[in-house]
């Protein structure tokens, strides 16, 4: 008949936000202790290739691709070359105007 005693509990969410970060302040917190490892004598096998993949993959999207920053600026000169030749030619246009008539 579906009488129900007991209710489901519902399902809990761990929801952290930290109020700020700071990637370049853990960056150099990084280096200054692999700094202090390698003055020690601590020497790990592939400590300096560990987070390498990830490094390259966040420097990669802020530098941009080569080609893609070539057709932005061919396309910047291209639009300001446009305007200049319109402007050109709306003079030249006038001035055969002002002559015809």
């Amino acid at each position: 008949m579906g009488l129900l005693i007991f209710k489901a509990p519902k399902y809990k969410v761990f929801n952290y936000q930290p109020r700020y970060y700071n990637e370049r302040k853990e960056e150099l917190d990084e280096i200054i202790d692999r700094a202090k490892r390698q003055e020690a004598g601590e020497y790990k096998p592939g400590d300096y290739i560990r987070g390498g993949f990830k490094r390259a993959r966040i420097s990669s999207h802020k530098k941009g691709n080569r080609a893609e920053t070539i057709i932005k600026w061919i396309g910047i000169v291209s639009a300001v070359a446009l305007i200049l030749a319109v402007f050109y030619f709306a003079k030249v246009f006038e001035a055969v105007m002002d002559k015809l008539c």
